[in-house]
């Protein structure tokens, strides 16, 4: 990220935080969470890989969320409303292919509607299938995704892996590379994202979670905030926080905020950058 980014995170936390209307402040917060998904996600050589990412990865976490909810809260007014806002707002990012603004959510433009919908379908028929199984199916489902996200931070953290599932993906769609070039799936925070999901399945299945709201499972996987560089939370304490009516900050409270914020900027582009730049020169000197 650079400092324009932090910057505009920095002003949209703000919006949130000031908004008039406290009950729309979760709501608030979801949609800008998908949109700063795809917006922060980089250009890959692979064609539309830049969508196809953050939209799986959503995909993969309304999944974990129906198979740690009980059927009985699943299709709460609430659960609904938050469906419909994050399919909305998959569409609405998806429709930007037709308005020129390439570059302005997403890195390339985004793919024709085809795999949303087929994504969109298949999701809602996973739902129907499981509408009515048992705690002790899901508990069996949580393990299968528990095994799918090791083997998936396996893949991506292994430089063999990543860049031959890469190669194989370009090829899926056509795409030829030269045998010299190398890239490898940079998929913004799915590290982060996989933990936070861990623990969540993990903590359903030792009977610490018993159930969470979708907009809060949401926010809390993909709270743009930490999306990049973490830290991660437990999901108890921040659907407790999220859903806290906390008064709105005094003076101090933001001249601590903009402190740490400051020290933070200064930490990470006047030491450790010009750290990098002496190692590159260091190294570039000893060849």
């Amino acid at each position: 990220m650079d400092y324009q980014q932090i910057l505009i995170f920095i002003l949209a936390a703000l919006v949130i935080r000031y908004f008039p209307v406290s009950n729309i402040r979760k709501w608030l917060l979801l949609t800008t969470s998908i949109v700063f998904l795809y917006w922060l996600q980089p250009l890959s050589p692979i064609r539309y890989l830049d969508f196809y990412l953050p939209t799986i990865l959503l995909l993969l976490t309304l999944l974990s969320w129906f198979i740690i909810t009980p059927p009985e809260n699943r299709y709460h007014k609430e659960n609904l409303l938050a469906l419909a806002i994050t399919f909305g707002c998959l569409f609405i990012i998806n429709a930007t292919r037709w308005f020129g603004l390439t570059g302005i959510i997403t890195a390339s433009r985004p793919p024709a509607l085809s795999f949303l919908l087929i994504s969109v379908v298949g999701l809602f028929l996973f739902f129907w299938l499981l509408r009515n199984q048992e705690a002790k199916t899901n508990r069996w489902l949580g393990i299968v995704f528990l095994i799918f996200f090791i083997i998936l931070l396996v893949i991506l953290k292994s430089p063999t892996l990543n860049q031959w599932t890469a190669k194989q993906i370009g090829v899926m769609q056509n795409q030829s590379f030269s045998s010299n070039i190398r890239f490898d799936i940079r998929w913004l925070g799915i590290s982060y994202v996989i933990f936070r999901l861990l623990h969540t399945i993990k903590d359903y299945q030792s009977n610490r979670l018993s159930g969470v709201g979708l907009a809060d499972y949401m926010n809390y996987v993909i709270f743009f905030p930490s999306l990049s560089a973490g830290p991660i939370d437990r999901i108890q304490h921040f659907s407790e926080e999220l859903n806290l009516d906390m008064p709105l900050p005094d003076r101090n409270n933001l001249v601590s905020a903009a402190w740490r914020i400051f020290l933070g900027l200064f930490k990470k582009f006047a030491l450790a950058d010009t750290l990098a730049i002496i190692a590159i020169h260091n190294l570039k000197l000893n060849q």
